[in-house]
């Protein structure tokens, strides 16, 4: 059965499909979730050498009132953050234009250096910069404060609607894998992910181990497929 595991996240799972006009895969009905292994809010984090913002209200209201000075980076195109910066745009009635980089430490440096004002990255690329002074964490997506960042709001404290949704990474079989084979599988990633070595593990690098069934893993995937789409479609953006 190892041999058909995938290891999939959020970027290809949900809003890869979304973004081509005929998708060579439908997520829900092509693959068949095994387990959440773990996943992680993303941060809105900000350059202090572009803005001296202390709060989300502090940078909406400089944004506003400096029109086109203002970026915020991602990634990639198409990526959570992207998409999460957009509706960060469209909620607060703002004009930062996109910058999509190849990967989380290009994005991360124009951030240091001030080559963008605004990003949304996880916790895991951002913990070695925190110290230095150079960013700011205004506030956490995800229903929760995370437990690493206790003193930072949700965006959902702050009035922002559809960012409880968080970035995941899962355990996958090609649909029709017999079902003893998929409910065997979750079973024994399930107990792994109670170890305390694991546990501690991935917490360390900044993750969260999740506590959902198998069953819950896929109501996740269609209401996460439903949410980006909606997005995606706003944001009118495309793959070739």
């Amino acid at each position: 059965a190892d041999g058909y595991t995938m290891l999939l996240h959020t970027l290809p799972m949900v809003m890869v499909p979304a973004m081509l006009t005929k998708p060579p895969y439908d997520p829900v009905t092509d693959l068949v979730p095994i387990a959440e292994i773990i996943y992680t809010p993303l941060w809105l984090v900000v350059s202090t050498a572009r803005t001296k913002a202390t709060t989300v209200k502090e940078l909406v209201e400089q944004v506003r009132a400096e029109p086109r000075k203002h970026n915020f980076a991602s990634i990639a195109p198409g990526s959570t953050g992207h998409l999460m910066g957009y509706e960060f745009n469209a909620q607060s009635k703002l004009d930062m234009e996109h910058v999509g980089y190849k990967g989380g430490a290009p994005a991360t440096q124009a951030l240091l250096t001030g080559e963008v004002t605004a990003a949304f990255l996880d916790f895991s690329t951002l913990k070695p910069h925190l110290a230095g002074g150079k960013i700011r964490l205004l506030a956490v997506s995800g229903s929760e404060r995370s437990r690493n960042t206790p003193d930072v709001p949700t965006l959902k404290e702050l009035g922002y609607v559809g960012f409880e949704t968080t970035s995941w990474g899962g355990l996958f079989f090609a649909s029709g894998t017999p079902a003893p084979i998929v409910q065997k599988m979750s079973d024994t990633v399930m107990r792994l992910l109670k170890d305390p070595e694991i546990v501690s593990k991935y917490q360390g690098l900044g993750y969260e181990i999740p506590s959902i069934t198998r069953e819950q893993f896929a109501q996740q995937i269609k209401a996460d497929r439903d949410h980006w789409a909606n997005v995606i479609r706003r944001a009118d953006i495309k793959m070739n």
